[in-house]
């Protein structure tokens, strides 16, 4: 952190001896392959009889500090390029949240004047509201069950080859871990098949190995010895994440220069590994002893586990999740880790516009060409038969499900907009989430672009669902249903991402802060998210909500 720190403050420092300003505007106008583009211009008041010399030494030197200070400022811009998917078309402002027009009868309400879930569900008066007295220090916990005796979910870590590109995309997968026949988990050894042709090019020669595993392994720590390999000592899942600041310059400005040393590799433990440390049981009544105790009882096992020894299903609902723009294949591993642990199979691949730098960028490589590969390896070489399908989206990942499958898919759509440029909206189930709090996505606009037919819920009917579901009895959830949140804490355009992410984004990123701040330069939600930190609150809503959507729709 010495090294960032002491970088930025020279480059201010260079900024303002130079005087010059660097510009940086980008504008996610999306083609049919959802390639932003973005373009860069700069301006300088400073003049000299002998600018553009080569033995001006003193003048480069300036120069390109002044455009690595450009470079920190515009990671952290306040400007739509950085996370957010913004269509260009769209009317600025429109209806406040409060005052929705004709969806402000839509809203789903559970009543709750003695304290408890009504099961029913109502359409509210017109004199409705989007605040909640909910408060976030006696949130319920998503999750309520009893630790398993051995882990239910597998994480593997594909590397998806596009031959024709000559790069290999990593992408996550989680789903269920079933035990064979004998209680044991069986090696398997998965291998490249013929399949389709994409863009052109050679096909991708069969037998090649499509399974990348991380050479860390541990075990848990109730084993005896350090090289089992049973179940009784299950190797732990790790995600293996990286924030790159040379890509992050490339995909906002195109530049080159900025160097690797100052990007940073993280080691992420998955969010279900770690759960039951703080879960709070203080917020319900509902709940008895039994179940505290329950909750509160040491696992025997995690619940995500290294895949590599855990067969893969045969069939079952498949979801992918498209992270946004500088985003991670692990933006929602949350999510994913509860989905797979209720029966889905998840897979996250790292599109050309992630933060990671796992891959060169290539001409033509785009989103749609890398989830077309990516079903068709699922089908072909994993030998997964698609029972039902759904896509989630982030921010810009949210046009990608817009673009993605028919109308026989599944759509959730986070911190995004609920109709694609033109105009048109998907005619399928959409789930939409927004806030008043996005700084990249106005709920305004969401709200004015936001087709009557959605019906509006709300987080006290939205708490119940987990309950609900454990009783036995899930409410049935409107097929075009939206969740605003209306609240002074409600959540930013990050607090959607998995804890760990966000905290890692925040450990690299924080020290710019005061850069930008001294630049007046505004901060897309990474101010807010440093003060509010409230990445497991909001998990603790979107959660439920869209695990009991998705269950709905697609089982």
């Amino acid at each position: 952190m010495r090294v960032v720190t002491v970088w930025s403050s020279g480059c201010i420092l260079s900024s303002l001896l130079y005087s010059s300003t660097h510009t940086v505007t980008c504008t996610l106008a999306l083609s049919q392959n959802n390639n932003p583009k973005c373009t860069s211009s700069s301006s300088s008041s400073y003049s000299s009889p002998d600018r553009g010399k080569p033995t001006m030494r003193r003048d480069t030197f300036m120069k390109w500090s002044a455009t690595a200070s450009a470079v920190a400022a515009s990671v952290l811009t306040g400007s739509t390029s950085t996370f957010a998917y913004a269509p260009p078309n769209f009317p600025q402002g429109g209806p406040p949240p409060e005052n929705d027009g004709n969806n402000s009868n839509n809203k789903f309400k559970r009543k709750t004047s003695d304290g408890a879930f009504d099961p029913k569900v109502t359409k509210a008066s017109t004199t409705t509201s989007s605040s909640s007295s909910f408060s976030s220090s006696k949130r319920m916990s998503p999750v309520l069950k009893a630790p398993p005796q051995r882990p239910t979910v597998a994480y593997r870590s594909l590397k998806i080859d596009m031959d024709e590109f000559g790069v290999n995309v990593p992408v996550a997968m989680w789903y269920p871990a079933v035990a064979t026949a004998t209680g044991d988990v069986t090696t398997t050894t998965t291998t490249a098949g013929k399949r389709k042709r994409i863009g052109g090019g050679s096909v991708v020669r069969p037998g090649q190995p499509i399974m990348d595993y991380p050479s860390l392994r541990y075990v848990m720590p109730n084993s005896s010895t350090a090289n089992a390999a049973t179940t009784d000592d299950i190797i732990a899942a790790t995600y293996s994440h990286r924030i790159s600041l040379k890509r992050i310059g490339q995909l906002l400005a195109g530049w080159d220069f900025i160097p690797e040393f100052v990007s940073k590799d993280f080691t992420l433990t998955p969010t279900m590994n770690m759960q039951y440390n703080d879960v709070d049981t203080s917020s319900s009544t509902e709940f008895t002893t039994e179940m505290t105790t329950m909750m509160t009882t040491p696992m025997v096992g995690e619940y995500v586990m290294n895949g590599e020894q855990v067969k893969l299903p045969e069939k079952g609902p498949v979801v992918l999740l498209a992270h946004g723009y500088l985003g991670s294949r692990f933006d929602l591993s949350h999510l994913a880790e509860e989905l797979a642990n209720q029966g889905f199979i998840c897979i996250s691949p790292e599109y050309p516009e992630s933060l990671a730098s796992s891959y060169p960028r290539k001409e033509g490589l785009d989103r749609g060409k890398i989830t077309s590969r990516i079903f068709d390896i699922l089908e072909t070489d994993l030998k997964i038969t698609p029972t039902s399908r759904a896509v989630i989206g982030h921010s810009l990942g949210c046009g990608t499900a817009m673009s993605t499958g028919d109308d026989t898919w599944t759509r959730v759509l986070i911190a995004g907009f609920p109709v694609m440029r033109n105009g048109m909206a998907p005619k399928g189930p959409v789930l939409l989430l927004s806030s008043t709090n996005d700084g990249a996505v106005s709920a305004g606009r969401v709200l004015s672009a936001l087709p009557p037919e959605y019906v509006r819920l709300d987080e006290d009917f939205i708490k119940g669902l987990a309950y609900d579901a454990a009783k036995g009895s899930p409410t049935k959830l409107p097929q075009k249903s939206a969740l605003i949140f209306n609240r002074p804490d409600a959540p930013n355009h990050i607090s959607y991402l998995a804890n760990g992410v966000n905290e890692a984004m925040i450990s690299l990123l924080s020290p710019l802060l005061p850069v930008a701040k001294a630049l007046n330069i505004p901060v897309l939600d990474f101010d807010k998210y440093q003060d509010s930190r409230d990445s497991k609150q909001t998990a603790d809503i979107v959660i439920p909500l869209v695990t009991a959507y998705l269950k709905q729709m697609m089982l």
